[in-house]
């Protein structure tokens, strides 16, 4: 997951330094696509830094827990606690990770919409959103 997030942070770079070399008054359709093009990479980038952070978040304590352990030291109840409460809830970061790119592209989309809308319309509507994924006959 981290070399994802280097590859998109490299060309993040990339297009900033080709939208750096395009003059101010020169605004056209490839000036237009690079933006786009960055604007997306930004995305993407921190969708990937969120879901490495939720790896993390995740699987820390249980790390700490090994490692103390390890060193010889016995008194681990507080690192025994910490990875029953966090593994269990990796499913719900990346459901939040999930639920906030979908609000955020709904939120690009239409600019008068507010959160609570979006999270209506990802929630209770999701086949009236205009980015459902097809594959082969099955609406997802």
């Amino acid at each position: 997951m981290a070399l994802i997030v280097h590859s998109f942070y490299r060309n993040a770079r990339r297009l900033r330094n080709a939208l750096k070399d395009i003059p101010s008054q020169e605004v056209d359709a490839k000036y237009e696509a690079l933006k786009r093009a960055q604007e997306t990479s930004r995305i993407i980038g921190r969708q990937a830094l969120m879901y490495v952070a939720a790896f993390l978040i995740t699987w820390i304590f249980g790390f700490a827990k090994f490692l103390w352990e390890e060193t010889g030291n016995a008194d681990t109840e507080l690192l025994s606690v910490l990875p029953m409460i966090f593994q269990p809830l990796q499913g719900f970061f990346n459901l939040i990770i999930f639920v906030y790119h979908k609000v955020q592209t709904l939120r690009r989309a239409d600019d008068d919409l507010t959160v609570a809308e979006a999270l209506e319309k990802v929630f209770f509507f999701p086949s009236r959103m205009e980015d459902r994924a097809t594959v082969s006959n099955l609406n997802m």
